[in-house]
């Protein structure tokens, strides 16, 4: 492993994980390896829970998926373009709300699923666009959800985002794609401004929280990078052996995980290797 990136990370290393079209060559396909090596594996596919709070632990489950982690039935999305190495899907529409936006009407846009972006990633040349549909109807949540040092955007207000893809629909709440930002806003002397003048000061409110992104065909232009915000709220599994996504809400509590657990489809234990 080299010294750069690596000294300056807590972590060991990066585990990849990606298909076999991004290896150098066969041998360097961690899970493809796996797969062929490993035969009590009860299935090529793995999941991956990542948690919401640091009263969890995220997890990652070879050979099958953690069934007390998903509280809805999987639903399952073709891997677009497999040859290129990226679990990602298509696109087929984009909507706030009930209102279908044009920027995906020519078939072009994708998504990539990945574990190391912390944020919902969009196109470059839409990005701005995006922003401003979603701040447009975007509330701070109510003063009773307020510690007095900032505001907590899991409750902020405002309209859903959808993805439509084949054989599901994503949603991002604002609680999923908000976040905490300063505004500055003008004060006089009475709200504490310097004597004989204005000033200014930082008002913490909730703004959508995207990252712009700019890359050349094949994956670009129209690549959406899903990362935190998605993986949070989706038990995503991926499906080595049908080049498939499965997407199912993610169990976070105590509470729910006792109840989902009786719902979901559970697969056998035998052949399942968690970390």
């Amino acid at each position: 492993m080299s010294h750069e990136p690596f000294h300056a990370f807590a972590f060991d290393g990066v585990l990849g994980l990606g298909l076999d079209g991004l290896a150098l060559a066969p041998e360097f396909s961690f899970f493809g390896m796996m797969a062929a090596q490993r035969k009590e594996l009860e299935q090529p596919s793995f999941g991956v829970f990542l948690a919401d709070s640091d009263d969890e632990h995220s997890e990652i489950s070879f050979g099958g998926h953690s069934p007390d982690r998903v509280a809805s039935p999987l639903s399952w999305a073709p891997v677009a373009s497999p040859e290129l190495g990226y679990w990602q899907v298509q696109i087929k529409a984009l909507r706030i709300g009930n209102r279908t936006l044009d920027y995906c009407n020519d078939g072009q846009c994708r998504a990539v699923v990945d574990t190391g972006t912390s944020l919902l990633a969009v196109p470059h040349d839409f990005a701005d666009e995006l922003m401003q549909e979603l701040e447009g109807p975007l509330r701070d949540p109510p003063s009773s959800q307020t510690d007095g040092e900032g505001v907590d955007c899991r409750f902020a207000e405002g309209a859903p985002l959808h993805f439509d893809v084949e054989g599901a629909t994503i949603t991002l709440m604002p609680g999923d794609y908000a976040r905490q930002a300063f505004q500055m806003e003008e004060t006089d002397q009475e709200q504490g401004a310097k004597p004989g003048g204005s000033g200014s000061s930082a008002k913490p409110t909730c703004q959508p929280s995207l990252m712009p992104l700019e890359l050349p065909e094949p994956l670009g232009p129209k690549l959406f990078i899903w990362g935190e915000p998605v993986l949070r709220k989706y038990y995503t599994v991926y499906d080595w052996g049908q080049k498939r996504i499965g997407f199912g809400l993610a169990v976070h509590s105590a509470e729910e995980d006792a109840a989902a657990t009786e719902d979901a489809k559970k697969l056998p234990a035998r052949g399942l290797l968690f970390l």
